[in-house]
């Protein structure tokens, strides 16, 4: 047992030092691709109102998020920089019930993916290892939906904008390949809809932010060789 534990070790030992000389070859300058997994967590606020009542509380949900990115690196020194973009796919929700009033009614808001474009900015701790900063402009798809007790529901659909800051750390464990960890937040505004009800209007808001957390494979155009 002993031995095969040595034997086991001494493969790992070397597979890792194979990497890391792998890994100080890599050229940081140039285009990339990747993908990545990850957790998305919803939070914020959501409430709803008609003339004689109010509601409000915050937002939460979590799901797996899954998506692409596409870069662009420039390296000078041990400083790295560029931009990145990226999709990612989302399942959402939250909702909140309004009673007390003269209108009894549910106030849903659903997210289904998300996108960025960012700028990127780090130092390399050595060849093979980036620690960074992103900002950036952030995109959500948006469903608010207020339906009102009698009534249809009334949905409204809209692309949201808002900013997004976060961080994280990129290892070159080939002369192509890269895995990342990275953590995101996003404010994305506020969505309000409306709905007619009996007595009043009832109206809807909701102002969704995002935390993600994410693990990530790139793929550099470059192959040690510059770009």
């Amino acid at each position: 047992m002993k031995s095969i534990l040595l034997g086991a070790t001494s493969v790992i030992a070397m597979g890792a030092s194979v990497a890391q000389a792998a890994g100080d070859n890599f050229d940081w300058n140039g285009p990339y691709i990747g993908g990545n997994i990850g957790l998305a967590i919803l939070d914020g606020r959501i409430s709803g109102s008609e003339i004689f009542s109010s509601a409000a509380k915050g937002m939460s949900d979590s799901s797996v998020t899954i998506g692409g990115v596409a870069g662009w690196n420039f390296q000078h020194g041990d400083f790295v920089f560029g931009v990145e973009g990226s999709f990612n796919f989302l399942d959402l929700d939250d909702n909140i019930d309004l009673s007390g009033g003269k209108d009894t009614a549910n106030i849903r808001a659903d997210y289904d993916w998300f996108a960025t474009v960012r700028g990127r900015a780090g130092a390399l701790i050595d060849p093979s290892l980036l620690v960074y900063g992103t900002a950036g402009i952030a995109f959500m798809d948006s469903d608010l939906e207020v339906n009102v007790a009698g009534f249809s529901p009334v949905s409204s659909k809209k692309v949201l904008t808002g900013w997004t800051v976060g961080a994280g750390v990129e290892w070159a464990f080939s002369d192509s390949m890269t895995a990342k960890l990275e953590y995101l937040y996003a404010d994305f505004g506020r969505h309000r809809g409306s709905a007619p009800g009996v007595f009043s209007t009832v109206q809807g808001k909701a102002s969704p932010n995002l935390h993600v957390v994410q693990a990530g494979i790139n793929w550099s155009f470059c192959t040690g060789v510059g770009c």
